[in-house]
């Protein structure tokens, strides 16, 4: 698997050179460069292409997940509702907003946005989760 990972990351910095203004190569690498843990230059590839992507709402919410664990929180909220006003009923991307803000302490939207989830599928068990964790804050 590395020996194919290491040929991907190769030929998608290659097609970047070529052409910088590849959304969906710098996408792909830095999807591929956060699953082998190098997060500060994922975040960087990830936010490029949500930027040249806006109706892409994965774009933003990979860009989103990225920029939050390299501590660039404003870059990341901001990303995570732009992946929400794209797909205002996607799931993923409003549940990495609501622990975002949870782990920030901001309890009322965490809480605002727990309850935005039940209402889009209350089947699911994150939604009661994240209202947990907020209470016992």
């Amino acid at each position: 698997r590395q020996g194919r990972s290491a040929e991907a990351e190769e030929l998608l910095r290659r097609a970047l050179a070529a052409g910088p203004d590849l959304p969906e190569a710098a996408y792909s690498l830095g999807l591929l460069l956060a699953e082998s843990g190098r997060m500060e230059e994922a975040a960087a590839l990830l936010a490029r292409a949500a930027a040249q992507l806006p109706a892409n709402p994965r774009a933003a919410y990979n860009a989103g997940l990225a920029l939050a664990q390299v501590g660039r929180d404003a870059e990341a909220e901001t990303m995570l509702r732009q992946a929400i006003a794209a797909d205002p009923t996607g799931y993923d991307p409003l549940f990495a907003l609501g622990d975002f803000l949870l782990r920030r302490g901001r309890l009322d939207e965490a809480r605002s946005i727990a309850d935005r989830l039940t209402a889009i599928d209350p089947s699911r068990p994150e939604a009661g989760q994240l209202r947990q964790f907020a209470a016992r804050r």
